[in-house]
């Protein structure tokens, strides 16, 4: 007895926690701090209502917002799901409770770990913003990564952060803000990393102003305002020229410099308007895609020229600016020609082996042929967009010809309802030819009256009453002879009869209508 009753209260225990499995609890953010709304999102498979959730047991360690209720889909699958806003000015390890859903069910439980909030005063602010740069000294046309990392403190709200400034350098940013995080004590600081590109043309001493933050803290005083500048001496730089570089011997300073350049066709005869295209990448590492050298267009009488299409990246790898630049040229010959490419130079200075490197971009192997006329409106179109243009174009037509037909109609001068008429009798026809048997004559014969009837309507009840009936009298007669009398059923051809066929089914023209443009004149 007593083992039974063991047994049914283990059964009770395991029936009452047999959704905890399918529940899912979490809340929106990793850090939390002491007096900071935060989410719980409470999931279970299942179809419930809003009023099924006991929230009551987070009332203990927390204050409960207003609570909101949804049902979801997921691969098929029906959840419902609530959200539950809740604050708490205790700091530590706190327990989200046990709670129960239609009194059966039972959330599973988890910790989360309150931080306590920063309250600065009026001189204890922390440093907001950092800066790094890799060194001092630099040479002219060089891109110094200068990165910025920004502190978000708990009561500290920043509405802006300027970019650093230096006179006369070229200043702006790379890629998009990383953003991460760091312990503070028991604090929780996210941080944000901003990278910028800073590059001086002239040699020189020069000093750069740090990023200023400008924004509302939370002190003892209350809510007040604040100006920061992260480095408030300014760091101090110095600028040099390449030693043993001849003045314009190359176009920027990198550690790495790669160019590729792809032609289509890259080889032999192209006729007058067809284009000829040039796709020029140019990578770099250690420089800003703003110094990276610039190949502009083949400048020549003889074509048309225009810029397709450029792409710039840039990005930070490993503590490099990596970038990339592609440009793409149409050429398109005007004229016979025996003009041909020539190859493109241009040299980058590396700051590793401290000399010149001169890389040579390959011309193609291209003649032009053609009529000698010169064309001067020509546009270069890939085969792709033509197909597109065509059909465009043929849509276009399309739609104006329906219009057109439509309006016609409208006003009388297309007969809709006779085109109408007409291609069903066509139909008609057509079935009658295809469906007609030269052995079957009770299916011809049904097959002759079921289009007589839909020809002719109510006035032709048999096939004796058929306009064309003198004409194909014999070959009738022969069919319903077959049809009334089984002797002759058997031996019945109904190949005259299909002879007939264009005389029997030909259009008996009505009598006419005039159609005018004005609707009310019939």
């Amino acid at each position: 007895m007593v083992r039974n009753i063991l047994l049914f209260i283990a059964l009770a225990l395991l029936l009452s926690f047999r959704a905890s499995a399918g529940v899912e609890i979490h809340v929106d953010r990793e850090r939390i701090h002491a007096g900071e709304s935060f989410q719980l999102f409470i999931r279970i498979p299942g179809n419930y209502q809003a009023k099924d959730l006991d929230t009551r047991p987070l009332g203990r360690d927390f204050s409960i917002g207003k609570v909101e209720f949804a049902r979801l889909k997921d691969e098929g699958r029906q959840y419902s799901q609530w959200t539950v806003p809740l604050t708490t000015s205790q700091t530590g390890n706190l327990k989200i409770p046990f709670m129960r859903i239609r009194k059966r069910d039972v959330s599973p439980e988890m910790y989360i770990r309150v931080y306590r909030p920063s309250r600065f005063g009026s001189r204890d602010l922390p440093r907001l913003v950092t800066v790094k740069m890799s060194g001092s000294k630099f040479l002219t046309g060089q891109s110094i990564l200068y990165q910025a990392t920004v502190r978000h403190y708990p009561g500290v709200d920043i509405s802006t952060i300027s970019p650093p400034d230096a006179p006369g350098a070229s200043v702006h940013q790379i890629g998009t803000d990383e953003t991460g995080g760091v312990l503070d004590g028991d604090t929780y600081i996210t941080t944000t990393r901003r990278n910028y590109s800073i590059s001086f043309s002239r040699p020189g001493t020069y000093r750069i102003t740090g990023p200023v933050a400008t924004g509302m803290r939370e002190g003892d005083e209350g809510q007040v305002s604040f100006v920061q500048n992260s480095n408030p001496e300014a760091a101090e730089v110095v600028i040099s020229e390449p030693a043993g570089a001849a003045p314009g011997s190359y176009q920027t300073t990198a550690e790495s410099v790669t160019a590729e350049t792809v032609w289509y066709p890259k080889s032999g005869t192209v006729g007058v308007g067809e284009p000829i295209m040039e796709e020029i990448t140019i990578t770099g590492e250690g420089v800003s895609a703003r110094d990276l050298p610039v190949i502009s267009m083949i400048e020549s009488p003889v074509f048309q020229t225009y810029k397709d299409s450029s792409m710039t990246t840039e990005e930070v790898q490993g503590g490099k600016i990596v970038s990339r630049i592609m440009y793409r040229y149409i050429y398109i010959p005007t004229r016979q020609t025996s003009f041909r490419f020539s190859s493109e130079q241009f040299g980058w200075y590396d700051l590793g082996a401290k000399t010149v490197h001169t890389i040579t971009l390959p011309a193609p192997d291209i003649s032009i042929t053609g009529d000698g006329t010169e064309r001067s409106d020509t546009l270069a179109i890939d085969s792709k967009s033509k197909v597109i243009l065509k059909a465009a174009l043929g849509v276009v037509i399309f739609l104006i010809t329906v219009c057109v037909v439509y309006l016609l109609c409208l006003e009388r001068i297309i007969p809709a309802d006779r085109i109408a008429a007409y291609l069903r009798d066509r139909k008609t026809v057509r079935i009658l030819r295809k469906k007609f048997s030269d052995t079957d004559p009770n299916k011809t014969y049904s097959l002759l009256l079921a289009w007589a009837k839909i020809r002719y309507g109510g006035r032709v009840c048999c096939l004796t009453k058929l306009p064309a009936y003198p004409e194909c009298k014999e070959e009738i007669d022969s069919l319903l002879g077959a049809v009334f009398d089984r002797k002759h059923q058997k031996a019945w051809d109904g190949s005259a009869l299909r002879k007939k066929l264009p005389v029997i089914t030909k259009k008996i023209r009505p009598e006419q209508k005039k159609y005018y443009l004005n609707p009310g004149a019939f």
